[in-house]
């Protein structure tokens, strides 16, 4: 008696993969004075998300004349890891409320980006510093950011979880 397997089709699944960082900023009004000091911007610690190393760059006075009344934001690839696979990502920025939660009318997504060749994505005109400031989302001169980056996996690649990283801006 023989018994024989039929194979079905096989498929490729793209499976999203996220990791967030939170970034604190601490001394909010005092970062504006270290733009007039001569720094344009503030890096956040590099953190490690799906075998790469990240970091956030704050620009507490965007990043030139046009953009001075905004705070900018850029999620910047540190290091290619060691794949030397593209890698294609959507990244989320939301400012948090004081439980910790993105803000949805104060989130904006950017289109797929391919951060191959050590690149940066970001908004230099994320939020304007007056809208911060009456938000009610700085509390004690403090207010936290998060980026959250989403990247297409293929299905039996690489199990899809949530990671997250935090690092604090002190002033």
């Amino acid at each position: 008696m023989s018994s024989s397997t039929a194979a079905g089709p096989s498929r490729i699944v793209p499976v999203p993969v996220a990791a967030y960082h939170v970034l604190k900023i601490d001394g909010h009004p005092r970062t504006l004075g270290t733009q007039r000091a001569g720094l344009r911007r503030l890096e956040s610690c590099p953190f490690r998300a799906r075998e790469h190393t990240w970091r956030v760059n704050y620009y507490p006075m965007g990043t030139g004349p046009a953009t001075a009344d905004y705070i900018a934001v850029f999620l910047v690839l540190v290091d290619s890891g060691a794949g030397e696979e593209d890698v294609l990502a959507r990244v989320t920025f939301s400012l948090l409320d004081q439980d910790q939660k993105p803000v949805p009318s104060c989130s904006l997504t950017t289109a797929a980006y391919n951060f191959s060749k050590l690149g940066s994505i970001g908004y230099p005109k994320f939020v304007r510093r007056e809208e911060l400031d009456r938000s009610g989302l700085v509390k004690d001169d403090c207010f936290a950011l998060r980026s959250m980056k989403r990247q297409n996996m293929l299905a039996g690649g690489i199990k899809a979880t949530a990671k997250s990283a935090s690092s604090r801006l002190a002033m």
